[in-house]
């Protein structure tokens, strides 16, 4: 299911360019956008797997991928200057291969945890911001492009004190009631299993 959200997401946004040739690159649809996701929950599952093959384990300990983030940021930069590149090419491959480079660099930081960047990039501080992503990622859309006239500094602080909110109020109450509504249903399967047997 995640490889065909990740073949099928860069042809929707080849459908979109082919309807408007006028259109802005950076996509905010979901089914244009759903690959970043897929990119990410696709290695969460085949991780272990993908650190198994040897090709995979050499590339995660070679300081190759140090140059990925920079091809992300340069393809992601570039998007804003559309008649310097094919927009057909640029939404099939290019930002494929943005995703492609922030999913292998992610990984490249979690393996090498014990290495100078490593250490940087899993301290605290961005750990922090990793458990609060979800409610920056939600609330930084709507913030920076309010038209409120406030200095982008300000709208940043903006969004992480929403983010916090959010995330104490909102997030960490629902995750608490997810985790009791699971155990009060692993308890009641547990105890029907007993009751069946004690029957039998």
């Amino acid at each position: 299911m995640l490889a065909l959200v990740i073949l099928c997401c860069p042809l929707f946004r080849l459908i979109y360019v082919i309807q408007n040739p006028e259109i802005a690159v950076e996509f905010g649809r979901f089914e244009a956008v759903a690959d970043t996701l897929a990119f990410g929950c696709f290695l969460a599952f085949t991780r272990e797997r993908l650190h198994q093959q040897k090709w995979y384990a050499s590339l995660m300990g070679s300081n190759l991928l140090l140059v990925a983030p920079f091809v992300a940021l340069f393809i992601s930069t570039w998007a804003h200057f559309p008649k310097y590149y094919n927009k057909m090419l640029f939404v099939l491959i290019a930002i494929t291969i943005e995703n492609i480079c922030v999913t292998l660099f992610l990984d490249w930081v979690v393996t090498n945890y014990d290495g100078k960047l490593g250490r940087f990039l899993n301290a605290r501080a961005f750990a922090f911001v990793g458990i609060i992503s979800y409610s920056l990622y939600l609330w930084q859309q709507p913030i920076l492009s309010a038209n409120v006239p406030l200095p982008v500094i300000l709208k940043v602080l903006l969004i992480f004190l929403i983010s916090l909110g959010s995330y104490y109020l909102v997030e960490k109450p629902s995750l608490r009631l997810r985790s009791y509504l699971e155990k009060k249903e692993s308890i009641a399967r547990f105890l029907k299993g007993q009751g069946k047997q004690f029957w039998k």
